[in-house]
């Protein structure tokens, strides 16, 4: 919240340096009685969980290992960063988006990705990655030895494509 400002129109811009984002929010100053204007910005869009490695190790599944110290939950725009590789193994995850230069091994449990995913490497043993996104899903390098690749949405695989066993 901003005091003392002039009515009109503002727009905030904040930019998270660890993850490229840029946050912009918008609100608006109108008259009122008393002499001193507030501007608040809402807190729009989806939260931005992006690995941060704190846990030590390479499982999704360690709260550590992403910002605020816990887990992506369905609202989440998940975002790991490249030169990392992350490790699903076990449960039921659904996040709202996937942004993954980096590499992620999927051996057990179900992923679920609701909108959009991007990954640069997706390697696939076990269990199942559900791509139920509403615009294809943009994969660089996509192996699956056992598993499922499933969901309602498209896979898009621009590179490497090695396909041994499982499903899809």
């Amino acid at each position: 919240t901003l005091t003392n400002v002039p009515v009109g129109d503002y727009t905030l811009t904040a930019y998270e340096s660890n993850t490229g984002f840029t946050y912009t929010a918008t609100a608006s100053v109108v008259e009122n009685q008393s002499s001193a204007q507030n501007v608040t910005f809402p807190a729009t869009g989806v939260v931005k969980k992006f690995w941060d490695g704190g846990g030590g190790n390479t499982s999704w599944h360690t709260p550590a290992n992403w910002n605020n110290d816990t887990l992506p939950v369905s609202t989440d725009d998940v975002v790991i960063p490249a030169q990392i590789t992350v490790t699903y193994s076990t449960g039921t995850t659904s996040i709202n988006s996937l942004s993954n230069s980096g590499d992620m091994a999927l051996s057990g449990g179900t992923l679920n990705i609701a909108t959009t995913a991007s990954a640069n490497n997706l390697t696939i043993s076990g269990g199942t990655a559900n791509f139920k996104t509403t615009q294809p899903a943009q994969i660089q390098s996509l192996s699956i030895s056992g598993g499922t690749l499933g969901g309602s949405g498209t896979v898009t695989v621009s590179g490497q494509l090695s396909w041994s066993g499982g499903e899809m």
